[in-house]
């Protein structure tokens, strides 16, 4: 009896030791396999597509608890603990996540910056009018842009949104949109209008500049010498005779022929002075010249059939280059 207490008791002792020795094995291995899982294989499940911002200056543990928050991540517990032995920073900026990441995931792609399809690049043609910028937003397919909300803000607005290529963040909304053309029109008159050598208003000159970017090719002189032919007929008090508002105000598959005696305020054949508003968005050089006329002493201009500009300094002149280069 005596021998089976010793024996149990030696067994109780080496079974304890054995305890001291594989217990903590066992939290090891628990942890670092619990670790592994979390930091290569673990993921949410996400309900949909997300795009989030992270801020300059947020530190690489408060983006992880961003993004564990909208369960681009899952919630871990040890994976969290590997950032005290890894040296990695954060790159600010829009994200855009299609599915769940891993720990490991999350980290390459915020310290690397990869930032995903984030952006949708428009670009607005020089002389496009609103209907136009409007076909070209809406053709991009950003979700958050809305047809109504874009004609509401664009509405009477004609040549306040710069013509250029934009880089909008795939969130956007029409405000946002309008707000960025806007702001860089504002910037580029403010350019183009420095030290203008006509005494004319803001408003007139965007008119002006409206009609230069549809009447004149590229050409920034070219677009010069037209403005100061126009400018010098308002002037005299001369009636501009263009066709360019007719495409404006009727569509361009009208038969300009077939409306130039039609009552109209866009019509200049009739009317004489500028339009009553602005029949495109004008680009730099257009504001440029409009602001900034090449003085010549021609009065008509036409553009023959090879697309060549023809000036003439008065009417017959131009009836001459109608027999020459149109017909």
């Amino acid at each position: 009896m005596d021998s089976f207490i010793t024996t149990k008791k030696k067994n109780t002792k080496k079974n304890f030791k054995r305890f001291l020795f594989l217990g903590p094995l066992f939290i090891l291995l628990f942890i670092l396999g619990t670790t592994h899982y979390e930091f290569f294989v673990k993921k949410p499940e996400m309900s949909h597509e997300q795009i989030i911002f992270i801020k300059k200056g947020y530190s690489l543990s408060k983006s992880l608890e961003m993004l564990r928050e909208k369960k681009v991540i899952a919630p871990v517990y040890f994976a969290p603990y590997t950032l005290k032995f890894l040296d990695l920073s954060v790159k600010s900026g829009p994200y855009r996540f299609k599915k769940g990441l891993s720990f490991k995931e999350a980290l390459e792609r915020l310290h690397g910056g990869i930032y995903g399809d984030v952006y949708k690049t428009i670009t607005i043609p020089e002389g496009s009018n609103n209907k136009q910028i409007r076909e070209i937003i809406m053709n991009a397919q950003l979700k958050n842009v809305h047809q109504g909300e874009l004609e509401r803000i664009m509405y009477g607005r004609e040549g306040i949104f710069f013509p250029d290529t934009y880089k909008f963040i795939l969130t956007v909304d029409a405000q946002d949109i309008t707000d960025a053309m806007i702001a860089q029109h504002k910037k580029k008159i403010k350019e183009a209008f420095s030290k203008k050598s006509v005494n004319k208003t803001e408003k007139e000159l965007v008119i002006m500049a409206s009609l230069i970017v549809k009447e004149a090719t590229d050409d920034p002189i070219q677009k010069q010498m037209i403005a100061d032919i126009l400018w010098r007929r308002i002037a005299r008090g001369q009636r501009l005779q263009i066709d360019a508002p007719f495409l404006y105000e009727y569509g361009p598959e009208v038969k300009v022929s077939q409306v130039r005696k039609k009552a109209s305020s866009f019509n200049t054949y009739l009317r004489a002075g500028l339009t009553p508003a602005a029949i495109a968005n004008p680009d730099y050089d257009s504001l440029y010249a409009a602001a900034h006329p090449k003085a010549n002493p021609y009065y008509f201009y036409l553009h023959g059939k090879n697309g060549d500009i023809h000036y003439a300094k008065d009417y017959q002149g131009h009836l001459k280059n109608i027999r020459t280069y149109l017909k």
